[in-house]
């Protein structure tokens, strides 16, 4: 029968794999041969027709067995064995490779980038866009450079995640305004040199001073500088709340989440907190926001 030879007159033995025989009653069976530069098999002995044979794919690849091809796991994915209907298996949450056909676990070292940042490219972790860049993909495998803002625009943080933040770059002396959406000068005792960032206005150091507003350096003064201005923040926090019988508690855990937003923003905003733990710095609520106190 098909799928059969007969290595003698009188019994008949079933091809072995990686052969096959669709003519009946001859002395031995076909071979697979290779296929697209692989060593090819087939899945059963005793198989009838060419079209069983596969390629028998090496590590990096797996097998489509529609098209009986060799393809190369993607970026993200690997393949350890040579098992010839296994998958290419993911890499860990977080992680991808920076190549396709990656043949380990290894291989999966490569951080996948939020938006805000990228990778370098043979780089394993990600880098922070930064002032005047962005980068508006999330789950960035690939993306190995920040976008500049279009006409030599800039941003206002590191890290900007579209290219909605980008703002005007000022000149010398002023500095963007996100409330008036406008360039404006920097007051008496604070300068902008052109091009620095980040791209707000500098208070000048102790003993020196500006002569006008919009002033791009600092000049000496036997002037003492005045002592720094307390500063009020009124900061909106929407926070759902599923019970009020623990008011003191929902009231702290409130506070301490304004606190982490100005620890976290203390690097961004010069004179926000006075140190690293952002104290002494006092939260109070506006009764007319927070039915709580």
């Amino acid at each position: 029968p098909l799928g059969y030879y007969r290595p003698n007159t009188r019994n008949c033995s079933p091809c072995a794999l990686g052969q096959y025989q669709d003519v009946p009653n001859l002395s031995s069976c076909r071979s697979c041969g290779t296929m697209g530069g692989f060593e090819s098999t087939t899945l059963n002995i005793a198989s009838t027709n060419e079209t069983d044979c596969l390629p028998k794919c090496k590590k990096g690849f797996s097998l489509n067995m529609a098209q009986r091809t060799c393809n190369k796991c993607p970026i993200g994915k690997f393949k350890d064995d040579i098992d010839l209907l296994a998958p290419c298996s993911p890499c860990p949450e977080g992680l991808t490779t920076n190549r396709e056909g990656a043949t380990s676990s290894t291989d999966c070292s490569f951080e996948i980038c939020p938006k805000g940042s990228f990778r370098p490219a043979n780089e394993q972790q990600c880098t922070v866009c930064d002032y005047g860049f962005y980068q508006q993909f999330s789950n960035a495998t690939i993306v190995t450079s920040c976008t500049p803002c279009p006409g030599g625009n800039t941003t206002l943080v590191k890290g900007a995640a579209s290219p909605d933040l980008c703002v005007s770059s000022c000149t010398a002396g002023s500095a963007y305004s996100v409330a008036r959406r406008a360039c404006v000068d920097c007051p008496i005792g604070q300068y902008r040199r052109a091009g620095i960032n980040p791209p707000w206005c500098i208070y000048c150091s102790d003993g020196t001073t500006t002569t006008s507003t919009g002033s791009a350096s600092c000049v000496s003064t036997p002037v003492t500088p005045a002592p720094l201005a307390k500063t009020s923040v009124v900061v909106t926090v929407v926070v759902g709340i599923g019970n009020c019988n623990n008011r003191d508690h929902i009231r702290q855990t409130i506070v301490n989440l304004v606190l982490v937003l100005m620890k976290r923003q203390r690097r961004s905003y010069p004179d926000l907190c006075p140190d690293a733990s952002c104290l002494p710095a006092q939260v109070r609520p506006l009764p007319s926001r927070l039915y709580l106190w």
